[in-house]
C-alpha cells in the first residue's frame, strides 16, 4: 500500500471517530439529591397562646428529598427537580402556627399555574410530591430565554429578602437545598460583562385559590451592575400579585466580608386594597465578617411593613414570604 491509500485510509477513520467523540463532550448528564431526616421537640410561646394557640409541647418528625437533574445537548439545557416530604405530628389535626415556622416551606410553588403537586394529608401526616423545577433553556452568554417551573435567585438578605419575592429567604428555610418553583418565562440580555438584565414573566392562579381559572401575572425587571470591582447594584422594577413592586440593593465586598443595603417598596395592592392604603415598605441592612477560615458571622437589622388587614400570625404571609393562605 502506497503513501496515498494510506493517507486516505486515515483521514476517513479519523472522520468517523471524532465527530463521535466530539458529541460525547457536549452531551451531558448531572445527578445530585439530597436526602435527611429531622425530628423536632415543640414547646407553645406565650405569643402563641396568645393567638389562641394554645397546647403545652408535642414532637415533629420530617423525611424529605429533593433530586436534582440536569441534562445539557449542544445549546439546549433541560433541569428538574423533585421533592418529596413526609411529616409526622399530631399538631396537624388542628392545623397549629407552629408548623408553619418549622415547615418551611409550607407552600413549594410560589407562582403556581399548573398545580401539579400530589398531596396527601390526614389527621396526623401530611406528604407531598412536587416537580419544584422544570425547565428548558436555550441561548448563549450574550441573550439566552428558560420556560418551565424554576428557581429565581437573586438578593443578599439572609433573613429577610424582600427585594426577591419569588423564593423565600435563607435563614426561614429548614430544609437543605431547596428552592421554591416559578412558573413561567425568563429572559437574560448581557452586552456587557458589567451589566445584566433579566425579564421575568410569572403567572400564578394560587393567588386566588384555584377558584377560576383567571391567572395573577407578573411582570419584573430584574438589573445587575457592577459598578465597580468590589460595589454592585441591584433593581427591580415591576407588577408582582397584584402590587406594583420596585426596589434597590447596593453590596459591596471587603477583604474580609461584605456589607448591603435593600430599600424595597410594594404598592397598595391593585384590586382589593382602598385608595388612601400607603402600600407596603422595607428597609434591610447587613453585613458579613469572616473572622476565620471556616468562621463567618453575619448581622442583619431593618424595617417591614405588613398590611393591616391581616392578624399577626399571618403578616410573613403578606409580604414576601409566600405561605398558603
Amino acid at each position: 500500500m502506497n503513501l496515498k491509500q494510506r493517507l486516505l485510509e486515515w483521514i476517513t477513520v479519523s472522520s468517523l471517530i471524532f465527530p463521535a467523540v466530539t458529541s460525547a463532550q457536549i452531551i451531558e448528564f448531572d445527578e445530585d439529591s439530597v436526602l435527611e431526616m429531622q425530628t423536632k421537640g415543640l414547646n407553645n410561646s406565650d405569643q402563641g397562646k396568645e393567638l389562641g394557640q394554645d397546647w403545652s409541647n408535642d414532637q415533629l418528625n420530617i423525611i424529605y428529598s429533593n433530586i436534582d437533574f440536569s441534562l445539557r445537548f449542544f445549546e439546549h439545557k433541560f433541569n428538574a427537580s423533585w421533592f418529596l416530604r413526609h411529616s409526622h405530628s399530631k399538631l396537624y389535626q388542628d392545623d397549629r402556627l407552629a408548623l408553619n415556622y418549622h415547615l418551611f416551606p409550607r407552600k413549594v410553588i410560589a407562582r403556581d399555574l399548573f398545580k401539579t403537586q400530589y398531596l396527601h394529608e390526614t389527621q396526623t401526616t401530611r406528604t407531598e410530591s412536587v416537580i419544584n423545577r422544570f425547565t428548558y433553556e436555550f441561548g448563549d452568554e450574550d441573550f439566552y430565554f428558560k420556560l418551565g417551573r424554576m428557581y429565581v435567585n437573586y438578593g443578599q438578605g439572609y433573613m429577610a429578602n424582600p427585594i426577591n419575592p419569588f423564593n423565600l429567604a435563607k435563614f426561614r428555610g429548614t430544609h437543605a437545598k431547596f428552592n421554591q418553583g416559578n412558573d413561567g418565562m425568563q429572559v437574560k440580555i448581557q452586552n456587557d460583562e458589567k451589566l445584566v438584565l433579566k425579564i421575568y414573566i410569572f403567572q400564578d392562579r394560587s393567588y386566588r385559590n384555584y377558584e377560576d381559572e383567571r391567572v395573577t401575572r407578573t411582570f419584573m425587571l430584574h438589573g445587575s451592575w457592577d459598578y465597580k470591582p468590589d460595589t454592585n447594584v441591584q433593581y427591580v422594577l415591576g407588577e408582582d400579585q397584584k402590587r406594583h413592586k420596585y426596589g434597590l440593593q447596593i453590596k459591596k465586598n471587603f477583604k474580609k466580608g461584605l456589607a448591603y443595603l435593600q430599600v424595597v417598596r410594594f404598592s397598595q395592592k391593585l384590586d382589593k386594597e382602598a385608595a388612601d392604603e400607603k402600600g407596603l415598605n422595607h428597609y434591610i441592612a447587613g453585613a458579613e465578617i469572616k473572622l476565620f477560615d471556616r468562621l463567618t458571622t453575619r448581622a442583619e437589622t431593618g424595617k417591614q411593613d405588613f398590611s393591616t388587614n391581616l392578624d399577626e400570625a399571618n403578616h410573613l404571609a403578606a409580604t414576601f414570604i409566600p405561605l398558603n393562605r
